[in-house]
């Protein structure tokens, strides 16, 4: 786990070495423990690391014996030593038992997609092969690493954290108001576009050739959930997965823990985790509003499995100071009121471990989500609503009309309310990636599946996944996902529809094999999550901070329409039904850019 970046100047005016030095350098966080770079003739590339594997010879960049092919990494190849001894059969010899040198080897004996297609893990990787004239990027299967990329006249970047890469380039701070306005929408930046215009991402399940000769870039997509031929429900195949993926992300030389939060996910996890790792040490929160705490169920679980358990308290005076702090470190927006728990989550945690499992993956293959109840309803409540017995077509992310994503997901606010706030919904706005995306899910049959595709490539990578990066790699800790191995994933992806939902009951074969393999533990609660009485606790931060007017002309945002903002603050802190979510994420919004583009 660490931050990668490089650069390629064919303008022979970017000092390439002092540019990628200044990057790595601005995230020193995301890896303390060490730094590497390589320059060539026309292109750079580093890393900053966290060991995790491999201490004494893990350093990067890493090069094959011909010094022609250099790889920087970000990430964990799960399965490196399975692979390292299938390159050694072949002849390849290693200097070091890193995961990173089977990214080398395996990209001369299998070229880019045939080792794409053998590796499993979580990562963000670059190879430059100086025979071919090319700098390959690539990125994981469903966006646990993030990879920024900013192309420009004759000058390409690549980073993990956005403000890095910005800053080093020099680049414009101009918001684009297409994603400001997916952002209020949905309180997250979705797809290839970023907040701003001068950068965007590489797509999960993505990769890119860029030419160190002439510039031209080409990308592919090298991996894609498809319509499953067949439906599967084997639990003893479920059981056997959900083992190896557990344990495959236990692999370390470093202390390992897991985030528990009392829900079925992380309790799966933490209960096997104990099996393979007795007395492993796991992290819960716990809210001083009764209303919103699961600590109690979370230390149950950790007692039935007799782990090292440890509980981390979160009231309105951590929201309070911790607003400002978690704005400050993330590279977009990101309006999830679960950030600043998770934030001080990885600070405790951190004190243990370098690695923590977490549940991220399971509520959207396996259906854990209440807004997808609607689907177990579909004959009565579609057909009342739209008066068809089928699902209508895809038309677009964001549906204005039923204020739903794809996925059931409710918008945080409506058009009118963007509109008042100065943004316009462009939906003229030409986005190949969201037409793709479209177009996809429409492939699709059956509802609910679709409803968790569409889940899977948006709000898993652009929310959660997000979530989960910024806030552990800002306490230089690595954060692993069991339910986001390829073989689990597409297993869950392929269950009927019966086995996902029936009734009142969610994520039933999940639930089914909880009950199986753990009888001694209750599995009956279903899903909350982190909800916080949002409306209050902003009320009083945007006192403290000198009221709504104050509070919003101090953060100077030219983007939106001021008065409008301090309007539209003023109504939401005041008691209007449902609109905590989108509070929070315009008042995150505010204080992100101040930190990121203002202060």
């Amino acid at each position: 786990m660490c931050g990668i970046a490089g650069f390629v100047d064919l303008s022979g005016c970017l000092l390439l070495g002092e540019t990628l030095e200044r990057t790595l350098e601005a995230m020193r966080f995301r890896g303390p423990d060490g730094v590497g770079s390589h320059v060539g003739g026309k292109y750079a590339i580093g890393m900053r690391r966290l060991s995790i594997i491999d201490h004494l010879t893990g350093e990067q960049p890493q090069s094959n014996e011909s010094g022609q092919v250099h790889v920087v990494q970000n990430g964990e190849i799960y399965n490196f030593r399975s692979l390292r001894e299938q390159l050694m059969s072949k002849g390849h010899s290693f200097k070091s038992v890193s995961d990173t040198e089977v990214l080398i080897h395996g990209y001369e004996e299998w070229g880019i997609e045939g080792l794409l297609s053998r590796i499993d893990g979580m990562f963000a990787f670059a190879v430059v092969d100086e025979n071919q004239g090319v700098l390959h990027l690539a990125r994981d299967r469903f966006g646990e690493k993030p990879v920024y990329l900013h192309f420009g006249h004759k000058v390409f970047g690549f980073a993990s954290n956005m403000k890095a890469l910005m800053s080093s380039l020099h680049l414009s701070q101009e918001i684009d108001p297409f994603s400001l306005m997916r952002y209020l929408a949905l309180h997250y930046v979705p797809g290839r576009r970023t907040i701003f215009r001068e950068v965007e991402r590489l797509l999960p399940g993505e990769r890119m050739e860029f030419s160190l000769i002439d510039g031209t870039c080409k990308r592919f997509k090298y991996y894609q959930m498809l319509e499953p031929e067949e439906e599967i429900s084997n639990a003893e195949e479920l059981e056997y997965l959900l083992k190896e993926a557990v344990e495959s992300r236990l692999v370390s030389d470093v202390p390992v823990g897991v985030f528990l939060s009392g829900g079925l996910d992380s309790s799966f996890v933490t209960a096997l985790a104990a099996k393979s790792m007795p007395q492993i040490k796991t992290f819960s929160i716990g809210f001083d509003s009764v209303p919103h705490d699961e600590s109690k169920h979370a230390k149950s679980l950790a007692n039935a499995c007799e782990v090292d358990h440890h509980l981390v308290q979160f009231g309105e005076k951590d929201f309070s100071r911790l607003l400002p702090k978690v704005a400050s470190v993330l590279d977009e927006p990101l309006g999830d009121q679960a950030t600043l728990p998770t934030y001080k989550l990885c600070k405790e945690a951190s004190r243990y471990v370098k690695v923590v499992l977490s549940g991220e993956g399971a509520d959207e293959f396996f259906a854990g989500y209440g807004y997808y109840d609607v689907f177990a309803r579909r004959d009565s409540f579609f057909q009342r609503l739209l008066g068809r017995s089928s699902f209508p077509q895809v038309s677009s992310l964001i549906d204005e009309s039923l204020a739903i994503t794809p996925s059931g997901f409710p918008l945080v606010t409506s058009k009118e309310v963007r509109n008042l706030l100065g943004v316009q919904s462009f939906g003229k706005t030409d986005d190949q990636w969201e037409r793709n995306l479209v177009s996809y899910l429409d492939t699709l049959k059956d509802p609910l599946r679709r409803a968790c595709a569409a889940d899977v490539l948006t709000w898993l990578p652009d929310n959660l996944l997000v979530k989960l990066d910024r806030m552990t790699m800002s306490m230089s800790l690595e954060g692993r996902c069991p339910f986001l191995e390829k073989n689990l994933a597409e297993y869950a992806f392929r269950l009927p529809f019966g086995k996902k939902l029936y009734g009142s009951e969610s994520k039933v074969a999940l639930r089914s094999l909880a009950k199986k393999s753990f009888p001694e533990i209750a599995w009956k609660r279903k899903k909350q999550g982190f909800v916080l009485p949002m409306a209050l606790w902003l009320k009083n931060y945007l006192e403290a901070n000198g009221g709504t007017e104050s509070f919003v002309n101090d953060r100077n945002c030219d983007c939106l329409d001021r008065d409008a903002v301090v309007e539209i603050i003023d109504r939401w802190t005041n008691g209007t039904p449902g609109t905590e979510r989108a509070l929070y994420a315009l008042v995150m919004f505010l204080e992100w850019n101040y930190y990121f583009c203002g202060k």
